[in-house]
């Protein structure tokens, strides 16, 4: 797979940043370009030890391990039992130099357990929308390993909310939970990554076939890969007054970040709904 030229801006600000955001539509490149890093990573630093995570298990083992990893293998030229050992169950590549990459789901509570238990030099989260900031702020707490590198933690999405941590953190620079402006921003870093920047790496219709005919909220997220202003629950309500053809109520008209339903405005749904 050829390295795209977004690919090549977010390999520096991984190299030079500790936490990092890459955000953008589907298929963009974003997990395959961190996967290649946290692998140069391993094979370069001796005895390190690196986290790929998602909010789900079974998530990690299909889309992570049973495939970017296994493309990564073969990418790299590396071989299986003279250059890395696979552990299936566990879904551990370990290196002959001491260095382990570990695939985890947040979502047992013994697996999040094993993970606080461990340091570690890199944490990649992958498609965070559904990881909560208070996961997020604890599993962080492991970044504590000596490898001869930065600790990193690094995440990726398909763009939700302006409500999600991601954007207050990353974007916004401030605290997902006090709101307070981060006093520590000057290590952080995003880098958007849309399909169109990883065109060469797609069959040739795929853009046009399968996210150019998307709409609403899924055209912003997966093909312009942008937050929305409006959070999803109200987009989803939206749909459902459009769809019964009643007039949005004031408190629907989204401004800003936060809802503003009012007492005047939720009369307007009292009457039951069919579904």
């Amino acid at each position: 797979m050829a390295t795209t030229e977004k690919q090549k801006q977010a390999l520096l600000l991984l190299k030079i940043k500790k936490r990092v955001l890459l955000f953008g539509g589907a298929r963009s490149g974003k997990t395959y370009i961190t996967i290649k890093f946290v692998f140069f990573l391993a094979m370069k630093y001796p005895n390190s030890k690196h986290l790929i995570a998602r909010k789900f298990q079974v998530d990690v083992r299909q889309t992570v391990w049973k495939t970017t990893i296994v493309q990564m293998i073969t990418d790299l030229d590396l071989v299986v039992g003279r250059d890395v050992d696979l552990h299936e169950q566990a879904m551990e590549i370990r290196f002959l130099n001491g260095s382990v990459i570990m695939c985890s789901g947040l979502d047992d509570k013994e697996r999040v357990d094993k993970i606080l238990g461990t340091e570690y030099t890199t944490i990649y989260l992958n498609e965070i929308p559904d990881i909560p900031w208070s996961t997020v702020a604890k599993v962080r707490t492991r970044l504590s390993q000596r490898s001869g590198t930065l600790n990193r933690l690094i995440c990726d999405l398909n763009p939700t909310s302006v409500e999600h941590w991601s954007y207050k953190w990353f974007i916004s620079k401030i605290d997902p939970s006090s709101l307070v402006p981060l006093s520590n921003s000057d290590d952080m870093a995003f880098l958007q990554m849309n399909p169109t920047d990883n065109a060469e790496n797609l069959p040739t219709d795929y853009i046009i076939d399968e996210l150019e005919s998307l709409s609403g909220n899924d055209r912003n997220r997966f093909l312009l890969g942008e937050y929305s202003a409006i959070p999803i629950c109200a987009s989803f309500r939206q749909k459902v007054y459009i769809n019964h053809g009643m007039s949005l109520p004031p408190g629907l008209m989204v401004a800003g970040q936060m809802l503003n339903l009012l007492a005047a405005s939720i009369s307007a749904i009292e009457t039951p709904m069919r579904w």
